[in-house]
């Protein structure tokens, strides 16, 4: 059983799709390519018939999609990489933000505790922070208040033993 090739033809807007299928139900054997461009975006239509093995119709096969241009591909891809850029920038500032909080309020704790030591008022340690520099930084602090008041008590102890 011998069966004719379907031949394709290309057309444009103005064939149309209702055109296609008329013409497949009208007894043509062929499928069809319809391309329409409308506001940028090409629309691709593909109308075949679906034929049984004696070659009679059966129905019409339509199919529609819508074509990316390189130009819409190249937007997406901008979109998406400024999406990305300005989702990092926010989260560098936040985090650069939080860093110089958490490192200000942990400079504020030493500046006052330094200032406590020189006004004479009482002199409370500093506990870890978790941040190596400033932890070395309250450490010495710490050691600093420490010999202060070793030297405090040893000087009230040489002056109760003066006074008796």
């Amino acid at each position: 059983m011998a069966s004719a090739p379907l031949t394709g033809t290309v057309g444009d807007s103005s064939l149309g799709q209702g055109a296609a299928v008329s013409a497949i139900l009208s007894g043509e054997q062929s499928m069809q390519v319809v391309v329409t461009a409308a506001e940028r975006s090409q629309v691709v239509r593909i109308v075949t018939p679906i034929l049984d093995p004696q070659r009679q119709l059966l129905g019409v096969l339509l199919v529609s999609h819508e074509v990316a241009t390189a130009q819409d591909v190249i937007a997406q891809v901008i979109l998406l990489l400024g999406a990305a850029v300005a989702v990092l920038l926010t989260t560098s500032v936040g985090v650069g933000l939080w860093l110089s909080l958490r490192l200000n309020d942990s400079l504020r704790r030493a500046t006052s505790a330094l200032h406590d030591v020189a006004t004479g008022q009482a002199q409370a340690t500093l506990p870890d922070q978790g941040i190596r520099e400033i932890d070395d930084l309250y450490q010495a602090v710490n050691g600093l208040v420490e010999r202060l008041r070793t030297l405090e008590a040893a000087r009230q102890r040489l002056l109760a033993n003066l006074v008796h």
